[in-house]
């Protein structure tokens, strides 16, 4: 198998996992699945993984904890969190740190494409998202700072309230 864009999917749900990785293979890539952060800790996909795409909330270890982790032993990952319950505290934390994007549950594929586009380019130290940033901004999302956004909408003209889009 040729690693060299693999994708990690670290989710305790195995219908998400399944999912998850029936979508990236139609993407190209090369997916390694774990039902736990532990699992894929001791696994040697840790050490060939390009973009890890994980659940915010699992058992005995966190995605986040997962994410915090694997900075801490010198192998950090670009990152994808994905939330069945999206936080906008936690997605405006985890994007300060370093993370690639935040999705809810269940994940658009034009921002899951995008959001692995922008993680193989930061773990390959290219910038060549720029274009890609264009096409991605017509579908409603956005590309910039190597995050993906959701552009705001708002409640009413009297409201001014902006609204994260949720897909």
């Amino acid at each position: 198998m040729n690693t060299s864009k693999l994708i990690a999917i670290v989710d305790d749900d195995e219908d998400v996992l399944v999912a998850m990785q029936g979508l990236v293979d139609t993407f190209g890539y090369p997916t390694a699945t774990f039902a736990a952060a532990s699992d894929f800790l001791s696994s040697n996909a840790v050490d060939e993984a390009r973009c890890l795409i994980v659940d915010v909330r699992m058992p005995q270890m966190s995605g986040i904890a997962l994410f915090h982790k694997l900075i801490a032993i010198g192998h950090p990952v670009p990152a994808i969190f994905i939330a069945a319950d999206p936080n906008p505290k936690v997605e405006r934390q985890l994007l300060e740190q370093g993370a690639i994007a935040y999705c809810a549950k269940p994940v658009e594929k034009k921002a899951l494409r995008a959001s692995i586009h922008m993680a193989l380019c930061q773990s390959s130290g290219s910038d060549s998202h720029d274009k890609h940033t264009k096409r991605v901004a017509g579908t409603g999302q956005w590309v910039g700072r190597e995050k993906l956004r959701h552009e705001p909408r708002f409640a009413g003209p009297s409201s001014g309230r902006p609204n994260s889009i949720r897909h």
